[in-house]
């Protein structure tokens, strides 16, 4: 059974190895009550206590994790739930946990069914729902905007031995304090968390922009639906995915599989529709009016064979074919372009041409592969997975992105 805080088998951190491997896990309680001595996280039966083990077990073998050296912070356990004072200060010390994690395991009723996308918010049982396991998840995914590494380790197992064990990605379609809580008085803590987590990602994106899986980014878009102000901006890579991203914390709204490496991605004028430029020389079309997008289908041939689209569809999708979201841009007076790790700033003529020397420029710390601009903010793709935001304050707000 999953062990209580009273069963007094928890160990000092003093006394965790400093190679060993702590794992958190993020969980819904089964038995929720306002009395903590009826409340309990598991079932009668122990089928979550199984579960975790179990998967535990399945995440070891091809990480090659010594069981012996892996610990796992269980908030039932690692919590104090007789002592109220006791109580309030373990949860208050959550950053302080999740900062020394290594991964989160997260114990499912069920495996997500088959075509379903793998985000936390996807994780059957009502996970992402809950105000405790948003910020859970949302917590791991801070530390690794912090340190500047790839998409956090969230693990789901679910089914008989942990059949289904799956890695999952982090979206923050809402934020922890919407979510259901059991009690309110768990609120102050949950925004107090929530508040300091979105201050430091923030300032750590603002400072460093943030770490893609597209191993290269190839292309950037802003899209002006959903944000006239700029501060959705969509990539795409060597990964064959397209992300959505809220600028000022690099986190995730969605993404979805193009099934090829993507090579330049733009949305239409209205952001209705993305369209994307792929590898293997199809152009995928969706449909970006719901919270998720809708693929619509997948063009093949020469321009001239599209004769069934619309007029708006047929340009957006020659746009991407030619590469068009890739190169430089244009906003009002002004041209943004890239060479090498280099961004540069250039007044346009009337008929769109650079004129004269830079005004403005801005080194990378890799190489730049595209980039794309609007108002003030530019927003530059590199190799190695890295997406910056720069300010041009020369770059007069207001001016809405052209043709480059």
């Amino acid at each position: 059974r999953i062990p209580r805080s009273d069963d007094k088998k928890t160990v000092r951190l003093s006394e965790v190895p400093k190679d060993a491997e702590i794992v958190f896990i993020s969980h819904r309680w089964l038995r929720p009550d306002i009395n903590p001595s009826k409340a309990h996280p598991d079932d009668a039966a122990g089928t979550k206590h199984k579960l975790i083990c179990d998967g535990m077990e399945k995440l070891a073998k091809p990480k090659k994790w010594d069981l012996g050296r892996v610990y796992l912070w269980v908030d039932f356990a690692g919590v104090e739930q007789d002592d109220g004072e006791l109580l309030g200060a373990g949860v208050a010390s959550l950053r302080g946990y999740i900062t020394l994690c290594d991964a989160i395991l997260v114990p499912a009723p069920a495996p997500v069914p088959a075509g379903e996308g793998h985000t936390v918010d996807r994780v059957p049982g009502g996970y992402g729902d809950r105000a405790w396991t948003r910020l859970e998840a949302m917590s791991m995914y801070a530390v690794s905007v912090l340190k500047q590494i790839d998409a956090p380790e969230i693990w789901v197992a679910a089914g008989k031995g942990a059949s289904f064990l799956e890695r999952f990605d982090y979206v923050l379609d809402k934020l922890p304090s919407d979510g259901e809580i059991f009690s309110m008085g768990d609120m102050e803590y949950i925004k107090g968390h929530e508040k300091t987590f979105v201050r430091l990602m923030k300032e750590s994106v603002s400072r460093n922009g943030y770490i893609t899986k597209h191993f290269n980014v190839n292309c950037v878009a802003f899209d002006p639906k959903k944000d006239a102000k700029g501060r959705l901006v969509a990539s795409g890579g060597d990964d064959k995915m397209i992300k959505l991203v809220k600028r000022d914390t690099g986190t995730e709204c969605w993404r979805v599989d193009a099934g090829s490496k993507v090579k330049s991605i733009a949305f239409n004028k209205d952001g209705s529709m993305l369209a994307a430029g792929c590898q293997d020389g199809g152009i995928r079309l969706w449909d970006t009016t719901g919270q998720r997008p809708v693929e619509k289908g997948t063009l093949k041939g020469t321009i001239a064979s599209w004769q069934h689209l619309d007029a708006e569809t047929k340009a957006l999708a020659a746009k991407v074919k030619k590469g068009g979201s890739a190169g430089g841009n244009r906003t009002g007076q002004y041209i943004v372009t890239a060479e090498s790790d280099m961004v540069y700033v250039y007044v346009a003529t009337s008929d769109g041409q650079k004129q004269g020397g830079p005004l403005a420029s801005f080194r990378s710390p890799a190489f730049v592969q595209a980039v794309v601009c609007r108002g003030t903010s530019v927003v530059a793709g590199c190799q190695g997975r890295q997406v910056l935001f720069l300010e041009a304050p020369l770059l007069a707000a207001g001016w809405i992105l052209g043709e480059g």
